[in-house]
């Protein structure tokens, strides 16, 4: 899904000339659709968990004391049954041990070691929100943004997602919103305005695109353009179960 967001960010960028921005959902917001946990070589299991969109987390550790392989299934079953279909939200280390709990083998040990495991596969560092911005340049095109201490707080708050997130998270899907000056969630942005909406990435998962520029923009046209690329994409989403 990422490279789509990417392109979509500087397809925006090129057809408005101002800067685009899309903000897309971590991991928590995406469903599993299945696990598998499988030995490799001696000592060592891999862990590869898919998610609804095909994205694939996988990690490989060292295990001292590894299941035998028809263990390896069941506790396999099991987190499919638990888990499947599931927000990768849901899967923490409580869960995880309360459902391994169920296994007429399962102790302590393998109860914490698969709950590490499954922890680690989730790699926590993609669990935030990532912002993508495109065309900043076109930012020192605007006579409005000239003043250079005021472009530098400009730059910096465009890099903050937190600040994106506040401001996407008051629209739902389909519907656009423009947000002018003072409106805008961060002092740096009081000279600015944004038009952005909300798309679905998957059945689950919320994508959220906009547009900054001057306060003086030419609105109309900048939100016309939005509703197309955003039209777009809903146009290109997987279907679902329930689409088909």
């Amino acid at each position: 899904s990422e490279p789509g967001v990417e392109a979509t960010c500087r397809l925006l960028g090129e057809l408005t000339r101002y800067t685009a921005l899309a903000l897309v959902p971590g991991w928590q917001e995406h469903r599993l659709m299945h696990i598998e946990m499988a030995p490799v070589g001696d000592d060592q299991l891999l862990v590869m968990l898919v998610t609804e969109n095909r994205q694939v987390m996988h990690s490989l550790s060292t295990v001292p004391d590894r299941p035998t392989p028809a263990r390896l299934r069941q506790l396999n079953d099991l987190l499919n049954a638990e888990f499947g279909g599931k927000l990768l939200s849901a899967i923490t280390p409580e869960t995880l041990e309360r459902a391994i709990a169920k296994l007429p083998f399962a102790d302590a040990s393998l109860m914490q070691q698969t709950s590490a495991l499954v922890q680690k596969g989730l790699q926590e560092e993609q669990s935030a929100p990532r912002i993508y911005v495109e065309g900043t340049t076109h930012l020192f095109e605007q006579q409005d943004f000239s003043d250079m201490p005021k472009l530098r707080s400009l730059m910096e708050a465009l890099h903050e997602e937190s600040v994106f997130e506040q401001l996407f998270s008051r629209t739902y899907a389909g519907e656009m919103q423009v947000s002018i000056g003072a409106e805008n969630p961060h002092p740096a942005l009081g000279d600015c305005a944004i038009v952005f909406t909300s798309y679905q990435l998957t059945e689950h998962a919320t994508g959220r695109v906009g547009v900054l520029g001057p306060k003086r923009m030419p609105y109309r046209r900048i939100i016309r353009t939005v509703d197309a690329v955003v039209h777009h994409l809903d146009q290109q989403r997987p279907a679902s179960p329930a689409d088909e």
